[in-house]
Protein backbone atom coordinates (compact mmCIF):
# COMPACT_ATOMS: atom_id res chain seq x y z
CA UNK A 1 0.00 0.00 0.00
CA UNK A 2 1.31 3.47 -0.66
CA UNK A 3 -0.03 6.60 1.10
CA UNK A 4 -1.50 9.56 -0.59
CA UNK A 5 0.22 12.50 0.55
CA UNK A 6 -1.41 16.10 0.34
CA UNK A 7 0.69 17.51 -1.79
CA UNK A 8 0.58 14.45 -4.21
CA UNK A 9 -3.30 14.58 -3.73
CA UNK A 10 -3.18 18.60 -4.67
CA UNK A 11 -1.03 18.15 -7.65
CA UNK A 12 -3.71 15.87 -9.11
CA UNK A 13 -6.82 17.77 -8.05
CA UNK A 14 -4.12 20.99 -10.31
CA UNK A 15 -3.14 18.45 -12.80
CA UNK A 16 -7.16 17.51 -13.11
CA UNK A 17 -8.11 21.36 -13.72
CA UNK A 18 -11.87 21.33 -15.55
CA UNK A 19 -11.81 17.65 -16.32
CA UNK A 20 -14.37 15.44 -15.09
CA UNK A 21 -13.48 12.45 -12.52
CA UNK A 22 -14.78 9.96 -15.65
CA UNK A 23 -12.21 11.83 -18.11
CA UNK A 24 -9.26 11.50 -15.43
CA UNK A 25 -10.58 8.22 -15.06
CA UNK A 26 -10.51 7.07 -18.18
CA UNK A 27 -6.93 8.88 -19.03
CA UNK A 28 -5.36 7.41 -15.47
CA UNK A 29 -6.55 3.92 -15.78
CA UNK A 30 -8.26 4.48 -12.17
CA UNK A 31 -11.33 3.29 -11.25
CA UNK A 32 -13.17 6.51 -10.87
CA UNK A 33 -14.76 5.82 -7.11
CA UNK A 34 -11.26 5.00 -6.18
CA UNK A 35 -10.22 8.30 -7.58
CA UNK A 36 -13.07 10.20 -6.46
CA UNK A 37 -12.43 9.18 -3.16
CA UNK A 38 -8.59 10.30 -2.91
CA UNK A 39 -9.22 13.72 -4.66
CA UNK A 40 -12.13 14.24 -1.85
CA UNK A 41 -9.48 12.69 0.99
CA UNK A 42 -11.61 9.80 1.88
CA UNK A 43 -8.89 7.82 0.68
CA UNK A 44 -5.44 8.14 1.66
CA UNK A 45 -3.83 4.79 0.71
CA UNK A 46 -3.96 2.72 -2.67
CA UNK A 47 -2.18 0.35 -3.94
CA UNK A 48 0.96 0.23 -5.49
CA UNK A 49 -0.53 -0.33 -9.12
CA UNK A 50 -3.03 2.74 -8.19
CA UNK A 51 -0.15 4.60 -7.21
CA UNK A 52 1.75 4.49 -10.45
CA UNK A 53 -1.12 5.07 -12.74
CA UNK A 54 -1.75 8.77 -11.09
CA UNK A 55 1.96 8.93 -10.97
CA UNK A 56 2.25 8.38 -14.67
CA UNK A 57 -0.53 9.89 -15.44
CA UNK A 58 0.53 13.10 -13.68
CA UNK A 59 4.02 13.39 -15.29
CA UNK A 60 1.67 13.44 -18.80
CA UNK A 61 -0.19 16.04 -17.62
CA UNK A 62 2.98 18.10 -16.40
CA UNK A 63 4.78 17.30 -19.65
CA UNK A 64 1.12 18.60 -21.98
CA UNK A 65 1.52 21.99 -19.71
CA UNK A 66 5.35 22.46 -20.82
CA UNK A 67 4.28 22.15 -24.53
Amino acid sequence: MMKITKPFRMSLVKAKGMDTVKKMSISSGVNRWTLSDILNSRKTEVTTQTYCKLEIWLRRKNDEYEK
